[in-house]
């Protein structure tokens, strides 16, 4: 667990600007980025800290901190924590606004014209999407809620071994 701890950070961030299809990234997908690799690298920081053989006010501090910067950067990852009754809903709304979209006609529009309609027609299925499965989610579970007893037990009992 401690060397996957050191490893995951860098891991994480080159997974991430390399698995995009297109050759710039939006400003929209720089910033999500920075927030998930933010998230990954306080839970990453707040772990590696809780492994010191000893805690001074100075480290219980920083681990308070990087467990309050985490809590507040996790909702990055809150549309993959969908349960399976909010996937299934966000998959027909998928399907049905689909094929409303196809129902329009486009016989009338120029080629470019009919891809600018299917890009926002896209754009737009993939945000209600994406709202769908944030609303249906949460991190309501007992590990995310134990690691901010941690710091408590680190004050009360010296170290967590």
């Amino acid at each position: 667990m401690r060397n996957f701890a050191k490893i995951i950070l860098g891991t994480f961030a080159a997974v991430l600007y390399q698995t995009t299809n297109q050759p710039r990234l939006t400003g929209g997908q720089v910033q999500e980025f920075n927030k998930a690799i933010l998230c990954v690298r306080s839970l990453t920081d707040f772990h590696l800290m809780t492994q010191y053989p000893s805690h001074t006010d100075q480290t219980i501090s920083c681990l308070k901190w990087y467990l309050q910067e985490f809590h507040e950067t996790k909702d990055v990852f809150l549309c993959f924590h969908a349960g399976k009754k909010v996937k299934k809903a966000a998959a027909e709304v998928h399907k049905n606004l689909w094929k409303e979209q196809s129902q329009v006609s486009i016989a009338d529009l120029t080629i470019s014209e009919k891809l600018k309609l299917r890009h926002a027609d896209a754009l737009q299925c993939q945000e209600l999407v994406g709202e769908i499965l944030r609303e249906g989610a949460h991190y309501n579970f007992p590990k995310i809620h134990l690691i901010s007893h941690y710091v408590e037990q680190i004050v009360k009992f010296s170290v967590l071994w």
